[in-house]
């Protein structure tokens, strides 16, 4: 009897030590590379430590500006307010593989008359870019786009969503660019 017991305890020990359980196997390492996916479609890594090369870094400054002129053609609800953003997104690669990657947004509430509302909003920026080690120029690429609400104080609306800028190098220091635009809500 006492050798069972003692098989039992044994084998109750094996059981919670965890060799006696089939455990799920961790992944092995894939050898992927983390990095992210450019607006355009191609992949940059986010860092190769194999270059060993430390980035330049630039300030870039300046105000992104969007004038909206918004003709309203769909029925809105009562009370409903228009509302719009603009979304600024730069995204860059050193030669020493690492990434800038910026978002800012700003909003404001539109101006309404009769069948029209307009817009205006400014991004001011200063930011700190990775640069061309040889050549101090800064490649990054922005992207830009607007949203329209009009919703009322119950949540009931529309949405327009428009990508009207992508690809855009990021203007030189100093600048102000800005667009002018017709929408539609």
């Amino acid at each position: 009897m006492k050798w069972v017991n003692a098989a039992l305890a044994a084998g109750a020990l094996f059981l919670v030590s965890g060799d006696g359980i089939a455990q799920p196997q961790a992944a092995p390492n894939q050898g992927g590379i983390a990095g992210m996916l450019m607006p355009n479609g191609t992949f940059k890594p986010l860092f190769n430590p194999a270059l060993n090369v430390t980035p330049a870094v630039k300030t870039a400054t300046g105000t992104v500006t969007l004038n909206l002129t918004i003709a309203i053609a769909s029925t809105l609800p009562v009370g409903a307010t228009v509302h719009c953003a603009l979304y600024l997104t730069v995204a860059g690669l050193s030669e020493g593989g690492v990434t800038d990657a910026i978002s800012e947004t700003a909003q404001s509430t539109a101006n309404v008359s009769g069948s029209t509302a307009t817009c205006q909003m400014a991004i001011p920026y200063q930011w700190t870019l990775y640069a061309s080690t040889s050549t101090a120029t800064v490649h990054d690429q922005a992207s830009l786009s607007y949203v329209i609400t009009a919703v009322n104080g119950s949540g009931d609306g529309r949405t327009s969503d428009v990508s009207f800028a992508s690809a855009i190098l990021v203007p030189s220091s100093g600048l102000t660019k800005t667009y002018n635009l017709s929408a539609r809500i």
